[in-house]
């Protein structure tokens, strides 16, 4: 578990740059309004709670899949090589649009208080999000609700430095340049690679852990 939950870290964390983009403005709106830190506080618990949601139910399609962990791994990979593809600027930012979403940001935007800042942010975190889609590959191979939900909170941790630092800055972070965008990509694949690796049921790791539970 500890090795999806770091590589979670790590993907929320390589992933600030686009989580900044993303929804920097969000966060900043938080910001700027009358009592900022209940409405920021509460817009980022909203964030977790719905990120939290989606690792477990990541964790109960790769548990599904726990007959053919094969296909969860493909499945996880893709979602990965996508984002890669995405932060590199190769692919557009594609996603499932769920209905009633859009609705409930425009109406959390027009409320008031912590209220308002909570259900922006459960709100936010539904939106397509390549950076969402990458973390999600690790619940559905960790194959455990519980797991997704960790990992997911994970995630989140490693993206809050780079929406505070926006919110306190008043402004988005500058685009960066091709070279960086490129060796954001390449970070980000190996290090998800790797995360994906270690889970794999054909590693070392996990072929010695079913050993032992085997022996045991």
């Amino acid at each position: 578990m500890l090795t999806t939950l770091l590589g979670a870290l790590m993907t929320g964390l390589l992933g600030m740059p686009h989580c900044a983009a993303m929804c920097g403005a969000f966060a900043t709106s938080c910001a700027t309004q009358e009592r900022p830190f209940g409405r920021t506080a509460a817009y980022h618990a909203g964030r977790l709670t719905s990120y939290a949601s989606l690792g477990a139910v990541a964790g109960t399609l790769g548990a599904t899949l726990q007959q053919a962990r094969v296909v969860g791994l493909v499945l996880a990979a893709l979602f990965l090589f996508y984002f890669a593809a995405r932060v590199a600027g190769l692919l557009p930012e594609v996603g499932v649009n769920l209905p009633g979403v859009g609705r409930a940001i425009k109406a959390a935007r027009r409320m008031s208080g912590p209220g308002g800042g909570f259900v922006l942010g459960a709100s936010t975190a539904l939106l397509p999000c390549g950076l969402v889609y990458a973390a999600l590959a690790l619940p559905i191979v960790a194959a455990s609700p519980l797991q997704g939900s960790a990992a997911m909170a994970m995630m989140w941790v490693g993206t809050l430095p780079a929406l505070l630092g926006v919110a306190l800055l008043g402004r988005r972070i500058p685009r960066a340049n091709r070279a960086a965008r490129y060796a954001l990509a390449a970070a980000l694949l190996v290090s998800g690679l790797y995360g994906l690796w270690q889970r794999a049921p054909f590693s070392s790791d996990e072929g010695q852990s079913s050993c032992c539970a085997h022996e045991g």
